[in-house]
């Protein structure tokens, strides 16, 4: 993958990411929804609501991307990383505002088990996937959250020790030094997922950090390729395959979970019969894959057109993406608490279209809310910050 026509890469901004954010939450909100109204197995669309899951490994992947890729760019001649204080600054600011905010109102009404509990100093912090006792209490999703967390404080440690570890090595040898390292992490988070099955602690210690270590990885690699070959993608045979193709991305993801929904092969989520080691990491690797042929778009060829671009590009997804943080923060509580009070039964013999419309208005009212006051003021100060402190950038 050496060239010696390489081009320092720059902290440029991905348009579509946000309007990837919005694929991944809508796909977490419809997941639930079929859950909260019993249609995860019952009706003919199951199959493929049960597989939606994946929205969450579409945000660790972006994640990754995003996250990682300074620490690329710096390594493959281009500005330096973000300082560990300006990064650190700006994911509180990102993150927990808006969660802290949310939890509290929502332990109010509906309310929330284990907020105003002995517990509440873990699910303030995101500590909740290291327990049992902890994991589905408060704002239920945000075990994912927590996983999250974990990855922000390892990044810089692993990013800064490359940057250190690719002094004095050629180009080549650095962009080597990275995909190395990250098949290796991935390897890892594969091995530790099958331990976990053999330990049969897939609820507890398969919902931290290193159980996901692939899914980073992933996006952290393609951070890697991107920045390698920023301005030049259409010169090297896959790049320009993806930056051309992206039609073609979209529907080998969909023809990928669509099998995995009609397969026995691999159990729904929520189903209490039992994985085989082979089923789970299976999963595992093509939910991985859908993820990443989701996004591929999004990074290679933004400017070569295609249905999926086309898609990514419009007004409504875009703002979906703005406010995707608060639909997540907001909507399985809410979902949750109109469901019990019978929402999904306002439409006779159709309550995943009732709890749909009729809920869904309410969790993107406050996610927008939660947008325009919360989220918008921390990201202006997080930047003010990172002005006054240098001009290296970070991606949002």
């Amino acid at each position: 993958m050496t060239s010696p026509s390489h081009m320092a890469p720059t902290n440029q901004r991905f348009e579509y990411f946000d309007s990837l954010r919005a694929i991944a939450v809508v796909a977490i909100l419809v997941h639930h929804i079929a859950y909260y109204v019993g249609a995860q197995y019952g009706a003919w669309y199951s199959a493929f609501c049960a597989r939606l899951g994946v929205g969450v490994t579409l945000f660790f992947l972006i994640s990754g991307f995003l996250l990682y890729r300074p620490y690329a760019v710096s390594m493959l001649g281009g500005p330096r990383a973000p300082s560990a204080g300006v990064y650190a600054g700006r994911r509180a600011l990102r993150i927990l505002p808006a969660y802290w905010l949310a939890m509290t109102l929502l332990a109010v009404w509906p309310g929330l088990p284990g907020v105003f509990e002995s517990e509440w100093w873990a699910l303030y912090g995101l500590l909740q996937s290291y327990s049992l006792d902890w994991l589905f209490k408060g704002i239920s999703p945000a075990w994912s959250l927590s996983v999250e967390a974990a990855f922000y404080v390892m990044l810089p440690f692993l990013g800064f020790a490359l940057v250190r570890a690719g002094r004095g090595l050629d180009l080549g040898s650095r962009l080597r030094l990275q995909l190395v390292t990250l098949a290796c992490c991935g390897a890892f988070g594969l091995g530790y997922r099958a331990f976990t099955f053999h330990q049969h602690s897939l609820v507890l210690l398969g919902t931290t950090l290193p159980a996901f270590l692939l899914w980073f990885a992933v996006g952290m690699s393609v951070a890697v390729v991107s920045a390698w070959y920023e301005g030049r993608e259409l010169e090297w045979g896959p790049t320009h395959w993806l930056a051309t193709h992206s039609g073609w991305c979209w529907a080998i993801a969909a023809g990928v979970l669509m099998g995995m929904s009609l397969s026995k092969v691999f159990p729904r989520p929520f189903s209490k019969q039992p994985d085989t080691m082979a089923s789970y990491l299976g999963e595992h690797i093509l939910y991985a894959l859908v993820a990443l042929l989701m996004m591929l778009p999004a990074v290679f060829g933004e400017r070569e057109g295609g249905l999926p671009r086309r898609l990514m590009g419009t007004r409504a997804f875009r703002w979906l993406g703005r406010i995707s943080y608060g639909l997540f923060l907001w909507h399985a509580p809410l979902l949750s608490a109109f469901q019990q009070r019978g929402w999904s039964k306002l439409i006779p013999n159709m309550p995943f279209v009732s709890l749909t419309l009729l809920g869904v208005p309410v969790v993107i009212a406050c996610a927008w809310v939660s947008w325009r006051l919360v989220e918008q003021p921390a990201l202006r100060l997080a930047h003010a910050r990172r002005s006054r402190q240098g001009p290296a950038e970070e991606p949002k």
